[in-house]
């Protein structure tokens, strides 16, 4: 998996806060050398010759306790700053979590309560997302790095207390960034007694210290971002033992016309079930592939009514040429699994009041009646293509389904009865023929 975004932006904020650090305390080095250097009177009249100021500004003299008042604070803030890049991570990470999948946060004690207007007035789905994450984000970023840990547990089951450096060390990271940031760095004899601090009144952030501390901060942050892709991963992976889809299908579909209207391709699409259902594209789209750049694959599962409704779209556009559609897999699904086998689909089959015995005469020499449920029917009729069909395209669409040619035959037989399709012989159509069923 690739690098959330949270964790990109903080690799960049570490690197660009450790090159300021480096780059001040060589500033800080080299113009101490050369207020040395110019001491000499020769020296002092080169530079003032040449346009150097070797006059004290007033805001550092560049004497020992001021260079060591500097360089501490410059500690200071970098662990201030160092600690914020941190717990802002940790919160856009939470936003890259929710942007990919909101499983998490399917909480049923949260409630949010919105007026009739409210809700007529929100244009999509992904603003009442924003609503919902920003509202998550808001009480992390104000509750501070405890409300994190226990968001992060609640949320993706992470404890980010026991990633090293362990809970003490990072506790006492923030601690010491909120006092330098709302005490100046002043201690309490609470927090002296604490850290062993003796009778230290103020912080003291050295350079060995505030090393560790960066490196304890980089870790940290690496392997949180380590466990919530895997997190990820593991919500994301789809698991149709917990589902009850009873039908899956994959297209390929090709876009011909870019100017067309393809709202339906948007995984916000709403659309209509049997007219009094609101559905979403998103509930039913387990994989999105693309192939070029007008051609992808997408994978859907659902019920067989949501994958009609969706499908009376698609069939729209392509009846318009806007899109070139393939059906590339198609299959009932059952006991919830992805794969449908051999035995599971002949009792399939058989479940829908179909006999595996090829037999097709009874004692009288009669042709047995065979019996096709809707959605077997339904599944036949959208595997054929547009007619005239070809010799022998029964058997071609009973191998594709896994079904008997004499049901599929059956089947094209029924469909034309009931004027799905025109009757024709040896490929020749034949439109003035009464069908019979």
């Amino acid at each position: 998996m690739e690098k959330l975004r949270a964790y990109r932006l903080f690799e960049m904020e570490m690197k660009e806060l450790i090159k300021f650090l480096n780059s001040t305390k060589y500033a800080f080095n080299k113009v101490g050398s050369l207020i040395n250097f110019a001491k000499n009177k020769d020296h002092k009249k080169y530079f003032e010759n040449n346009g150097f100021d070797t006059k004290p500004s007033g805001i550092c003299r560049f004497k020992r306790n001021s260079v060591l008042i500097l360089e501490k604070t410059l500690n200071q803030q970098t662990l201030v700053r160092a600690i914020s890049a941190l717990e802002i991570f940790l919160v856009d990470l939470f936003r890259d979590v929710f942007i990919i999948t909101k499983i998490p946060f399917k909480d049923q004690s949260k409630i949010h309560e919105y007026s009739q207007s409210q809700i007529l007035s929100i244009k999509s789905t992904s603003e009442l997302f924003n609503q919902i994450i920003n509202k998550e984000c808001r009480s992390l970023s104000s509750g501070g790095f405890n409300e994190i840990i226990k968001a992060y547990k609640k949320r993706l089951d992470i404890d980010l207390l026991h990633i090293s450096p362990g809970k003490q060390k990072m506790i006492e990271y923030h601690e010491i960034r909120h006092l330098i940031v709302h005490k100046l760095g002043r201690t309490d004899s609470q927090f002296r007694e604490r850290y062993k601090l003796n009778n230290k009144a103020g912080i003291s952030v050295d350079d060995e210290y505030l090393i560790i501390c960066i490196k304890d901060i980089e870790g940290f942050a690496e392997k949180t971002h380590e466990l919530v892709a895997k997190r990820i991963c593991e919500l994301t992976t789809p698991n149709l033992k917990e589902h009850s889809y009873e039908r899956q299908i994959k297209y390929n579909i090709e876009i011909l016309n870019l100017h067309s209207n393809l709202d339906f391709l948007n995984t916000d699409f709403e659309f209509w079930v049997n007219n009094d259902e609101l559905e979403i594209l998103k509930n039913i789209l387990i994989d999105k592939k693309t192939l070029n750049e007008n051609e992808f694959e997408i994978t859907l599962a659902g019920t067989k009514r949501q994958i009609r409704a969706y499908y009376s779209h698609l069939k729209y556009a392509k009846n318009k040429r806007n899109i070139n559609l393939t059906i590339i897999e198609d299959s009932l699904v059952q006991n919830s699994t992805n794969e449908v086998d051999e035995k599971k689909k002949r009792k399939i089959i058989e479940d829908n009041g179909f006999k595996n015995s090829t037999n097709e005469s009874n004692k009288q020499g009669k042709r047995k009646f065979i019996y096709i449920e809707e959605n077997i029917l339904e599944l036949i009729r959208e595997q054929l293509p547009e007619q005239p069909w070809e010799t022998g395209i029964h058997k071609k669409v009973a191998k594709k389904l896994g079904l008997e040619d004499r049901i599929v035959r059956s089947a094209i037989t029924i469909l034309i009865s009931k004027g799905f399709f025109k009757y024709q012989i040896a490929g020749v159509l034949v439109e003035n023929r009464k069908n019979e069923a």
